[in-house]
């Protein structure tokens, strides 16, 4: 698993965001993704922006997954510590799985921006899905998905 850059960026400012994003770890990754780590699980890639659903989202997307122990969350939140506090305070219970970097909204530099640092949070799950950060999620979602994922032609 790489996904390291052909070159450093231009802006030294995002090469340094970016190589905290890929050292970031969540409290319930291993201290070594080992190959064959991430078999089995999914990636979901959140960037927000503000958004009073948020923490909705992610509570939703751990409860309603069949095996939420194969679940992991980049999450780029751009929000204002006082002002979104309230929207905060709910907390999904499997806090652990979540690889997050918040920035102030005023620091943040669009949605493209956010996309890509979400992504560099990436540990080499199986699956990969890129969601918003205001949706919400029928009962065993992660099972549909692979499952329609495998009923895919793969030519």
């Amino acid at each position: 698993m790489s996904l390291d850059l052909a070159h450093p960026l231009d802006d030294p400012d995002l090469q340094a965001q970016y190589e905290a994003a890929r050292a970031l770890r969540a409290p319930d990754d291993p201290d070594r993704f080992e190959a064959g780590w991430g078999n089995g699980r999914i990636f979901v890639s959140v960037a927000s922006f503000r958004d009073p659903e948020c923490q909705k989202t992610l509570v939703d997307l751990f409860d309603k997954a069949a095996r939420p122990e194969r679940i992991h969350v980049g999450l780029i939140r751009q929000h204002d510590p006082v002002e979104d506090a309230a929207w905060l305070a709910l907390q999904p219970e499997r806090r652990g799985q979540i690889r997050e970097m918040s920035f102030h909204w005023r620091d943040g530099l669009g949605v493209c921006w956010a996309r890509f640092l979400a992504q560099a949070l990436w540990r080499g799950e199986d699956y990969f899905l890129q969601i918003d950060s205001h949706m919400r999620f029928e009962h065993g979602w992660d099972e549909i998905l692979i499952a329609d994922l495998d009923a895919c032609p793969t030519q």
